[in-house]
C-alpha cells in the first residue's frame, strides 16, 4: 500500500473521528448550539447556502494556489541565491527572517495598502505566509549535498550546471518535499487570515461575520472548510510530487 493511500485513508478517518466526536459534543453532551452549532444544523446552513460557501471556497483556494505557487518559485530562486552567493546570503536571510518573526497581522495592512483590497493582495500575504519554509529547505538541502559526490563529479569533468543538477538537486529534494506541503498549508492559513484585512467574500470574512453575529453554524462551516482545503490540496501534493521523487532521488 503506497503513502498516499494511507494518507487518505487518515484523511477520512480523521474526519470520522471528529464528526462522532463532534455529534457526542452536541446530541449527548448537550453543549447549546450558540456555542457548538450540531452538524445537522451546519449541513441545513451548507445546503441552504450553498452559493455563498462555495464561492467563498473557491476564492480563498484561489488566492491560497497562486500565493504557493509564487511561494515555491520565489523560495526556490531564493534558495539557490543565498546558496550560491555569500554577499546574498548576508542580504537576504535576514530579510527572509524578518517576514516570518513579525506577526502577518502587522505586516497585512502594509501589503494591503500597496497592492489594495482585492484578490491580489490577499494572494501576495498568503505567499509571504508560505515562502519561508521553501527558501530553507533549498538554502539548506543544497548545502547538504555529499561531498563525495561533487567530487566525482568534478573528476569526470562535469560543470558546475551539471554538479548542481544531477548532485545537489537530488540531494536538496529530500528537504524539499516536506517543506512545499509545509508551504501549501500555510498558504490556506494566510489566505484566510488576508480576508480578515478586508473584502466582502471568502472564509476568512465568512469567519470575522460569524465571530461579530456569534453564529456558530457558519463559523463551524468556515472552519472546516478551511481545514478540508488545506489537507485536500496536501493529499493533491502528495500524488503530484510521487513522479519527482523518482526522478530527483539521491544519487546512488
Amino acid at each position: 500500500m503506497d503513502r498516499a493511500t494511507l494518507d487518505y485513508r487518515s484523511f477520512l478517518v480523521g474526519w470520522a473521528v471528529l464528526l462522532a466526536l463532534w455529534a457526542f459534543l452536541s446530541y449527548i453532551a448537550g453543549i447549546p448550539e450558540y456555542l457548538l452549532a450540531s452538524p445537522s444544523r451546519v449541513g441545513t446552513y451548507i445546503q441552504e447556502n450553498g452559493d455563498t460557501v462555495g464561492m467563498a471556497v473557491w476564492l480563498t483556494g484561489s488566492q491560497a494556489v497562486v500565493g504557493w505557487l509564487a511561494a515555491v518559485v520565489l523560495g526556490l530562486v531564493s534558495g539557490t541565491i543565498i546558496f550560491q552567493m555569500s554577499w546574498a546570503r548576508r542580504a537576504l536571510l535576514p530579510v527572509v527572517i524578518a517576514t516570518q518573526t513579525t506577526p502577518i497581522i502587522a505586516l497585512a495592512p502594509l501589503i494591503t495598502l500597496w497592492f489594495g483590497y482585492g484578490w491580489l493582495a490577499k494572494a501576495v500575504i498568503s505567499c509571504v505566509v508560505a515562502v519561508f519554509p521553501v527558501v530553507m529547505a533549498t538554502y539548506s538541502g543544497l548545502a547538504d549535498a555529499k561531498p563525495t559526490y561533487i567530487h566525482l563529479f568534478k573528476l569526470a569533468g562535469a560543470s558546475e550546471l551539471s554538479i548542481f543538477w544531477n548532485v545537489r538537486l537530488k540531494c536538496a529534494w529530500s528537504a524539499l518535499i516536506p517543506a512545499l506541503k509545509t508551504s501549501v498549508v500555510l498558504a490556506v492559513i494566510g489566505s484566510v487570515v488576508a480576508e480578515f484585512m478586508g473584502g466582502n467574500r471568502g472564509l476568512g470574512f465568512l469567519i470575522m461575520v460569524a465571530t461579530y453575529g456569534t453564529k456558530s453554524d457558519i463559523l463551524l462551516t468556515s472552519v472546516i472548510m478551511s481545514a478540508l482545503l488545506g489537507q485536500v490540496f496536501l493529499l493533491v501534493l502528495e500524488y503530484a510530487t510521487k513522479p519527482f521523487e523518482k526522478r530527483f532521488g539521491q544519487p546512488h
